[in-house]
């Protein structure tokens, strides 16, 4: 039996071996224990919260207050992985990740400190963080070995961890589909907004959202195409980093409490603290724009996309 024999590029022998190694030092019960659902002294609350946040964020639309909503889920916890005595299985996550958001096994690897301290300093500036569901946690564990992806359920688990460590009084944690259960109130936080940032990969989506919800002016950053989305043909490395990163950096200039949608993969998340660290207001979309522009992606259901999609 080989260690996710069944999923593409199954980890080497010695990458298994430190999986098998860091599942047995941190067990079901440990990394469940962080979640209030599991444990009344947990920290984490993946529910779904969508109403409270979307309420969080037009109040800093309004008030011109600077807010960010980041999302830790497997690929950032890939980034955050930051733990001693697992070289192999940490090298094998971080190449894994690398290719399926920027074509190029090395990006990220090769600059791990680099997303690593991004990951960390998103958490630490966002007023909600959405998390892995102690479900999804669960299922981790309960997956035969062979159909076991490493790199989403080892990523999985250190986004818990990293976000339960960090995590302040006045921080708020929900589902890591909080950009999903977010469909039913973009309606009411776009709409007839005088300026709206947007960072993707989409050109078409600037006039979507003007004329859906009402906007005046949609301030657009383009970025690359996430690999993922690519045929495996036409995967190389896309430049997003550090190249279109930098430039996009720069350029973010909110007006104060100016909302900002950013889809942008791993990378969204530090755009999102340099959106409220300049007074903007930052939403990490993730998903959200293939869904309204009807791309089908990530296992979602057509009928879903048909209820959601914009086109």
């Amino acid at each position: 039996m080989i260690l996710g024999g069944n999923i593409w590029s199954p980890p080497s022998e010695e990458a298994a071996n430190e999986y098998r190694q860091f599942t047995a030092q941190n067990p079901s019960d440990s990394i469940l224990s962080l979640y209030s659902t599991q444990n009344s002294g947990g920290r984490l609350d993946a529910s779904d919260k969508a109403g409270s946040i979307a309420s969080a964020i037009l109040n800093a639309i309004e008030s011109g207050t600077g807010f960010s909503l980041v999302r830790m889920s497997d690929g950032e916890g890939n980034c955050l992985f930051k733990y001693d005595g697992y070289p192999a299985l940490k090298e094998y996550m971080l190449r894994r990740i690398s290719y399926m958001h920027f074509g190029d096994d090395s990006v990220v690897n090769d600059n791990r400190d680099d997303f690593l301290e991004y990951m960390l300093t998103a958490i630490q500036s966002a007023d909600a963080i959405g998390i892995p569901e102690d479900g999804a946690i669960l299922r981790g564990y309960q997956t035969p070995e062979e159909d076991l992806d490493v790199r989403a359920v080892v990523g999985n688990r250190t986004a818990a961890l990293a976000v339960a460590g960090l995590l302040k009084n006045d921080q708020t944690t929900a589902s890591a589909w909080t950009n999903r259960h977010l469909l039913g109130h973009y309606g009411k936080i776009f709409a007839g907004q005088q300026r709206v940032g947007l960072i993707s990969s989409y050109p078409e989506l600037a006039d979507l959202m003007r004329q859906t919800f009402g906007i005046r002016e949609v301030v657009q950053h383009l970025i690359p195409r996430q690999a993922v989305f690519l045929n495996a043909a036409d995967r190389k490395n896309s430049r997003h980093y550090p190249d279109k990163f930098d430039e996009v950096v720069q350029s973010i200039e909110p007006e104060p409490g100016m909302p900002y949608l950013v889809s942008a993969g791993l990378l969204a998340k530090y755009y999102c603290h340099i959106i409220k660290d300049r007074g903007g207001v930052a939403i990490d979309a993730g998903s959200v724009p293939e869904i309204w522009l009807g791309i089908p992606n990530r296992g979602l259901s057509a009928a879903f996309i048909d209820r959601w999609k914009l086109v």
